[in-house]
């Protein structure tokens, strides 16, 4: 059983911007989540506003959700991205 977890940016940012998204994904939540196989992050290569992570081991979903509410002020302090998960 997946569970997912989506994180939505604001829209219309510059570049550089969802360049920070993507490197966030990429070197916060992909060796958390990918390299162990949890889950799956969607479209990693193709990540701008929106973040999608497929939790595969149901009881990874809790230590994935802190790790993204503890880094994600860490890389965006000029915004408060949301985050729709399973409860």
């Amino acid at each position: 059983m997946s569970r997912r977890i989506t994180i939505h940016f604001p829209t219309n940012r510059d570049h550089a911007f969802y360049f920070r998204v993507y490197q966030w994904a990429d070197d916060a939540i992909y060796p958390a989540v990918v390299s162990p196989g949890f889950g799956v992050i969607h479209d990693l290569d193709r990540v701008r506003e929106t973040v999608r992570i497929d939790v595969t081991r149901h009881r990874q979903v809790r230590p994935i959700l802190n790790l993204i509410r503890k880094t994600l002020p860490e890389h965006f302090p000029d915004c408060t991205p949301v985050i729709e998960g399973p409860a």
